[in-house]
């Protein structure tokens, strides 16, 4: 081939030819292959002559051969012939995903090696592929279990503090039981059955045929009985005679709960009246000095502000020690007698066994009128009460003919103090209503 007709630049290929198929690229590659090695046959046709001529020639003068050489001038031709084929591969390749080069392999046999080549890369590209979205996949799967593990620990470390909190709770309550273990428990319906007892008892005892209370006049007093204001007030009063044998019932129901009140409910009782009673006379000599003592020493507690828990372990120790001494108590006597005589066993030994039942309780109860008392004698209104008071009957007149102010009270309500709050009632207090 004269070096004249070798073209010394590729062929342009038109910008719409990139986007030829990758088969395409490898056969237009074998043609070129196939080019280039008719070409190398030639120049080495050519080429073997000259350079052992340079050969010759280059050991014989010891010089370097020059640009005239046939050695040269070929080794310029073949240098330009493959410069041109490597263009050729770019400029076919450009816009063609770049692979790495395939293998060489013997002519013949080069195209079929090629695409076998590619399936085997290609198939190694899926499974890279397949693999990569394993991993993706693990990634995501992985990061989750992250997630939830935060989650979880999270939630764990809110379990153990609510469990340091339980068991801080846990051990103020086993103390507060602990310390309450050796103390009477005493319920609500232990009080309030007690309280009606007390009631159904006093209804009894103003029934009882052994009260004239038919006489048209008031009685006479007795000197001794004279002297007692609450006496000449009660049997004094204003239209005594007057008032019916019912009426004079309800009056005589309210009195015997003044007195028990009085004497009893509204006192804080230890018992130990009788501790000094007078063995050689065999009579009580009076309360003496003990018991009021203990009910002083318990007032100035409260005035000094000590403690409501204090205060009641101290009582209901106390009362436990009075019981197993055995002493007999004397105040319910002594309120018989304030009430009559030959009913002690009916009423008195019941209101005292019902208040110390009251005070052998933490929870606290209060039997009577308490801060309404005053209310109650200065003759509310039964609308302005209705929580704690419920109308029994009228006075001087029928159901239908009350009014809403209240005469008296034949019954006090029974409270159970809660530390503070206000007073819980179990059981209204009984009143007599005025007429219209």
């Amino acid at each position: 081939m004269a070096e004249d007709s070798i073209m010394t630049e590729p062929p342009t290929i038109a910008p719409e030819d990139r986007s030829i198929s990758l088969e395409t690229v490898i056969l237009q590659l074998g043609r070129i292959q196939s080019t280039l090695d008719d070409m190398w046959e030639k120049i080495m046709g050519f080429m073997l002559p000259a350079q052992v001529m340079a050969g010759m020639g280059f050991q014989a003068t010891g010089n370097r051969p020059q640009a005239q050489d046939p050695a040269y001038v070929s080794s310029q031709h073949y240098y330009r012939v493959f410069s041109y084929g490597i263009r050729v591969f770019s400029r076919l390749t450009q816009g063609v995903k770049q692979y790495p080069p395939v293998p060489a392999r013997g002519t013949g046999s080069r195209n079929s090696s090629s695409l076998s080549w590619i399936r085997e890369r290609d198939a190694l590209d899926n499974e890279k592929n397949a693999l990569g979205a394993d991993n993706s996949d693990l990634r995501r799967r992985l990061d989750g279990a992250v997630a939830k593990l935060q989650r979880t620990e999270g939630q764990l470390r809110g379990a153990q503090d609510e469990i340091q909190k339980i068991r801080k709770e846990s051990a103020v309550f086993r103390n507060i039981i602990m310390d309450q273990a050796t103390t009477q428990k005493v319920s609500d319906y232990e009080v309030v059955q007690g309280f009606r007892d007390l009631y159904q008892s006093i209804q009894k005892l103003a029934r009882s045929p052994s009260y004239a209370l038919n006489d048209r006049e008031a009685p006479d007093l007795a000197p001794h009985h004279q002297e007692r204001a609450d006496m000449v007030d009660f049997y004094g009063m204003a239209g005594w005679g007057g008032l019916s044998a019912k009426d004079r019932g309800l009056r005589m129901r309210a009195e015997f709960f003044r007195i028990l009140y009085d004497r009893i409910l509204a006192n804080n009782c230890f018992g130990l009246d009788g501790f000094e009673k007078d063995k050689v006379a065999g009579h009580i000599a009076g309360l003496g000095t003990v018991e009021p003592g203990l009910q002083r020493f318990e007032r100035l507690l409260k005035e000094k502000h000590i403690s409501d828990s204090v205060i009641d372990s101290w009582r209901i120790a106390t009362i436990n020690c009075v019981e197993k001494c055995q002493v007999e108590e004397e105040t319910s006597k002594a309120t018989a007698r304030e009430i009559f005589v030959f009913f002690e066993p009916l009423l008195s030994s019941r209101a005292f066994g019902l208040k110390i039942t009251m005070r052998n309780s933490r929870e606290g109860y209060a039997c009577g009128l308490t801060e309404q008392e005053d209310c109650i004698r200065q003759r509310i209104l039964l609308s302005a009460h209705e929580s704690w008071v419920e109308a029994v009957a009228v006075e001087a007149g029928k159901d239908n003919e009350a009014g809403d102010e209240i005469a008296y009270a034949l019954f006090g309500a029974l409270f159970k103090l809660q530390g503070g709050k206000p007073a819980k009632v179990l059981e209204k207090a009984h009143v007599v209503l005025r007429k219209k």
